[in-house]
């Protein structure tokens, strides 16, 4: 707590990501279509209803994008103004955690619509 260390650089990457991600997800929800960044072009391509699927995950990467915002910015302020002490293993966890659903309704997607 205090220095810019790696870790506070880690958060803000966090933060960034989560930004990111809610910005493509607001333009897919308006374009209804998925951006070459969240999957793989060639699975892209292979797609039934790129519509459909754009539909599914864009609130589901809503949803992930707030929750990276919102512990990058808890996990900054860990590292550099005070110490959440074992709230800073929560924020993580629930961090990992959104993680994993994120990946396993994008898997659930891809295998409904692509």
């Amino acid at each position: 707590m205090g220095d810019w260390n790696t870790m506070f650089i880690i958060d803000i990457v966090i933060l960034g990501v989560g930004i990111y991600f809610l910005y493509l997800s607001i333009k897919m929800r308006i374009t209804q279509k998925v951006e070459s960044f969240i999957i793989a072009e060639e699975t892209l391509k292979q797609c039934k209803d790129e519509k459909g699927f754009a539909n599914f995950l864009a609130i589901r990467q809503m949803i992930f994008s707030i929750i990276m915002i919102i512990c990058g910015v808890l996990m900054a302020i860990h590292e550099v103004i005070m110490s959440l002490g074992y709230g800073y293993y929560v924020v993580t966890g629930i961090l990992v955690v959104a993680l994993i659903v994120f990946y396993n309704e994008l898997a659930e997607g891809r295998s409904r619509y692509c």
